[in-house]
């Protein structure tokens, strides 16, 4: 008899968190517009970056079982500077603003982006600009609520092609989770990428993301690892008035010969230089 009201009671506890919460959507549905959502998460990209985004394909806002904007065909940069495309861009909302009819995002994810950095003959980057934007963008973000907290990249790409040392290097499957510096001022990136057809694990720390965006001393730690060997790095990076790096640097390698040649790097003539360390 008690075990058959205690069972009543559970499903009818059960059904009235199902009401509510089937109340809560239909609130959310009634309190944002699927229109003013897309804006809202337009500008907070803009806000966080600097970078305007341009959203070339369709967009779909959906509220359950968990809020989501999704745009397909998607690029960041200025005018005449797309620096980014991916081909889909989801941001996911925030719960408890929504409630209140308020859109935040709180995590945005790239599929399939495109990264290109150009290098010309004098050594200024297609990326310039839109550092200077992202450094303005998180000066001012110092002074208002915090915007999303990460950023993950999935099955990405990066192009880079220096013209004055005639250098062009490619990076796929790139898969990175990016700690937006949106309420700490640190930045963090891990993840792995392929070059020269072999995995990369990878893992960057900035201690002062707009310090670093300034030109200004902030701390770095830098991991890299492979079956090919495995680079340490830790110290202070700082680009004005000059590119200046100091720190300490630890690498080692099963074998530098085979390191060489998968670097691109022309091997030591004759046999030796195997296990490696410094």
């Amino acid at each position: 008899m008690k075990t058959a009201r205690a069972l009543k009671w559970l499903g009818l506890t059960l059904a009235g968190l199902v009401i509510v919460a089937g109340s809560g959507i239909a609130a959310i549905s009634l309190l944002v517009s699927a229109d003013s959502a897309r804006e809202q998460a337009k500008a907070e990209i803009r806000a966080a970056t600097g970078l305007d985004p341009i959203f070339r394909g369709p967009s779909r806002v959906s509220l359950f079982p968990f809020g989501t904007i999704t745009f397909e065909d998607v690029s960041l940069g200025e005018e005449h500077r797309t620096a980014l495309t991916a081909q889909r861009l989801t941001a996911s909302l925030r719960f408890f603003p929504l409630l209140i009819g308020r859109v935040e995002t709180g995590e945005i994810k790239l599929e399939r982006p495109t990264i290109v950095v150009n290098m010309d003959t004098a050594g200024r980057s297609n990326w310039t600009q839109l550092l200077n934007s992202l450094g303005r963008s998180q000066l001012a973000a110092e002074h208002v609520a915090p915007l999303f907290s990460a950023i993950r990249i999935e099955d990405g790409r990066i192009i880079l092609r220096d013209r004055a040392h005639e250098l062009a290097e490619e990076f796929d499957h790139v898969a990175l989770s990016l700690a937006w510096p949106s309420i700490s001022t640190g930045f963090g990136a891990t993840g792995r990428f392929e070059w020269h057809g072999q995995p990369v694990d990878a893992s960057l720390t900035l201690a002062d993301f707009a310090a670093a965006l300034d030109g200004k001393p902030s701390g770095l730690k830098l991991r890299l690892g492979s079956a090919s060997g495995k680079i340490a790095f830790e110290g202070s990076v700082s680009t004005q008035p000059t590119l200046k790096i100091a720190g300490t640097l630890a690498a080692d390698s099963p074998s530098l010969r085979k390191a060489l040649a998968w670097t691109g790097q022309q091997q030591p003539p004759g046999g030796g230089f195997e296990r490696f360390a410094l």
